[in-house]
């Protein structure tokens, strides 16, 4: 039962309401402008504090304003009035205090209406009906005839000729579900974050927003269609991360929002030389060690222990073993696992023929070097240096494919002499040498 009050409140509003909204006052006003959104979004401002988001193909007539009489005492406000005539708008009303107190009226071109008389709310053309959904605040929702509150959470599809008027409930927040929450990059690749959540009976996708924690960049949002996203890519930067996830209704609406889930990201940092192989390893030569960008936002513990420890600033491993350990963002229950194994590049140095004597025999020299695969890496670069006794020699080296040859011409003298090839890469690290002895024949 409406109390006394209630009534002669609702009454006075559908006065108001059918003054203001009248075809006649609407065709009439000389202040009439159309506001549109084409392909994107489209952001306006209206006096009082007033925003609105038109999604893309809206279209809104902006009426001459009025006053509304939205609250017992009978203190009327200053009223915009848009005519919907396509699409969807998002109202925001800044908080009280904030502005001089304006309201917003969203009508159709029949008889339906919504009042945001505060906070935001949402209102759209759908099948020939309005839909009003009530984010936060007070909106009131009805026709000339009269209007109700619409309670906040609440979206309200009003009747077509098709189907009745109904209510339903916005959409709850997703809950997130234990995992890492962590990603690295690891020289060229990257090990993501598979965020995954719970999912909402009715939605028809969702919308994830990521945002930089410390809100030095822009929040990016993408939209999926199923409870779980795999984020890690050029577009995420190095630092923490807040991601929250809305479940997305048929009308295209959010749902309310699940916390924000604090993520990070972080680069592992090698030394040079050291490289990453098909198997996800981090390989380094003897003595190297390898460290993770923002290690003191991380903690680290060897497989099998399970003893978080504060992420050092460099890390090593066995040297003749697979390291395996884990690393987690503090705060996190789950870590990720990385394995540290020793570099496996080498030279195969061969010399021949295996017993010259000089001057009459040169010396062929023959360099493949090749990884744990048995394959040449493209990015390795070897350098070879031959020796003559002490003394170094001046070697032209010619390169088919993986092989490189050298020829060292017989040379006089006195007794024998050794000749030794050693191979470097080009950050100097060793990979292998071989060395010959050599008689002179006098």
């Amino acid at each position: 039962m409406k109390t006394l009050a209630e009534s002669t409140l609702l009454k006075t509003i559908a006065v108001v309401i059918a003054l203001a909204a009248s075809p006649t006052t609407a065709q009439a006003g000389p202040a009439e402008r159309v506001l549109s959104a084409e392909q994107q979004e489209q952001s306006v401002s209206l006096s009082g504090g007033v925003s609105l988001e038109l999604a893309p193909m809206t279209r809104l007539q902006r009426m001459p304003g009025t006053e509304l009489v939205l609250s017992a005492s009978g203190q009327r406000v200053s009223t915009h009035v848009l005519l919907l005539e396509q699409g969807r708008v998002q109202v925001t009303l800044a908080p009280s205090g904030q502005g001089p107190g304006r309201a917003v009226m969203v009508r159709t071109a029949g008889s339906q209406i919504a009042v945001v008389k505060s906070g935001r709310a949402v209102v759209m053309l759908k099948d020939g009906g309005l839909v009003v959904a009530n984010l936060e605040g007070e909106t009131l929702t009805g026709s000339t005839q009269g209007l109700k509150p619409l309670a906040a959470g609440v979206i309200l599809l009003t009747a077509t000729k098709t189907r009745g008027a109904r209510t339903v409930t916005r959409l709850p927040a997703p809950a997130f579900q234990p995992g890492p929450r962590l990603a690295i990059w690891i020289g060229d690749r990257v090990q993501p974050i598979r965020l995954r959540w719970d999912g909402i009976p009715g939605a028809n996708g969702y919308r994830v927003e990521i945002r930089a924690a410390d809100g030095t960049a822009a929040p990016r949002t993408i939209r999926l269609d199923e409870p779980e996203a795999v984020l890690g890519d050029a577009s995420l930067a190095a630092g923490d991360h807040l991601v929250t996830v809305r479940a997305v209704d048929e009308f295209g609406l959010d749902g309310a929002a699940s916390y924000g889930e604090r993520i990070a990201m972080t680069s592992v940092l090698l030394p040079n030389g050291a490289y990453v192989d098909e198997r996800g390893r981090m390989r380094m030569a003897p003595g190297q060690t390898m460290a993770f960008s923002r290690s003191e936002a991380l903690e680290i513990s060897r497989a099998g222990v399970f003893h978080w420890l504060p992420a050092p600033g460099s890390i090593g491993m066995d040297q003749v073993a697979v390291t395996r350990m884990f690393v987690r963002a503090k705060g996190s229950s789950i870590g990720i696992p990385f394995e540290l194994a020793p570099r496996e590049i080498v030279a195969d140095v061969q010399m021949a023929p295996g017993k010259p004597v000089w001057p009459r025999d040169p010396v062929r020299i023959t360099v493949r070097v090749r990884d744990e695969t048995g394959r040449t890496p493209a990015w390795v670069q070897p350098i070879a240096s031959v020796t003559l006794g002490l003394k170094p020699v001046s070697t032209v080296w010619e390169r088919k494919g993986d092989v490189m040859k050298a020829v060292i011409p017989g040379q006089a003298g006195s007794g024998p002499v050794v000749v030794r090839v050693e191979v470097r890469d080009q950050f100097g690290l060793f990979l292998g040498r071989n060395f010959l002895e050599i008689d002179r024949h006098m």
